[in-house]
């Protein structure tokens, strides 16, 4: 009795021991912070929220181009419908959203004419991409024909691409995003298309949302 005394107190002690070394989990002891709330041992860097920094787009046609700002630019009124249409991100291009505004709209029977107007905002990841963007547009439009224009809309340089039919466009890069609107055939003269192009762009570049 007097040798398995000892023997029994080791066997406890060896016990404990294994009790609060954390066993077979192969995981750190969690202990105890300042706060007296248990924490995990390793790394104490905290992991980076991603925060979005995409500009916002118009809610509505009317707050990008009010139609009594938009009649005077044109100098004819801006007669039929008005849809504003929410499109989606197309990450190949880098587009992170997109809204189109059409502006005079008129329902000929059973059939819908194309709008008179036609006014794109698009974002994008970065401003590098929304300039891309444009000159993938300009390019484009080049190859069809259109004759391209250096204009100046708000203060940021553009371009008017017109067709000999008398049709235009205008594309401009600014900041991340991008506008792009397409005025129809026989709307206006063909020789004001240029000049009436670059004020209602803008009117819309004045208008486009800051948060």
């Amino acid at each position: 009795m007097s040798r398995g005394y000892p023997l029994a107190l080791v066997l406890v002690a060896l016990a404990l021991a294994g009790c609060s070394s954390g066993g077979d989990s192969g995981k750190p002891a969690a202990s105890a912070g300042p706060s007296g709330t248990a924490r995990a041992s390793g790394s104490g860097s905290p992991t980076p929220t991603a925060t979005s920094t995409a500009v916002p787009l118009p809610g509505s046609c009317q707050s990008l181009l009010p139609l009594i700002d938009l009649d005077e630019a044109l100098g004819v009124p801006m007669v039929g419908q008005t849809n504003y249409i929410k499109g989606v991100a197309e990450p190949k291009i880098k587009r992170t959203g997109r809204v189109t505004c059409r502006y005079g709209i008129v329902k000929v029977g059973h059939n819908l004419k194309p709008p008179k107007l036609e006014v794109g905002v698009s974002t994008y990841t970065d401003d590098a991409a929304a300039t891309q963007r444009v000159e993938t547009t300009v390019t484009g439009l080049r190859s069809e024909g259109a004759t391209p224009t250096d204009v100046q809309v708000n203060g940021v340089p553009a371009k008017v691409l017109s067709t000999s039919a008398g049709g235009a466009t205008l594309v401009v890069a600014t900041g991340s995003r991008t506008v792009v609107m397409t005025l129809a055939e026989k709307v206006i003269k063909p020789a004001d298309t240029v000049k009436v192009l670059t004020a209602i762009g803008t009117i819309a570049l004045k208008n486009l949302p800051t948060e």
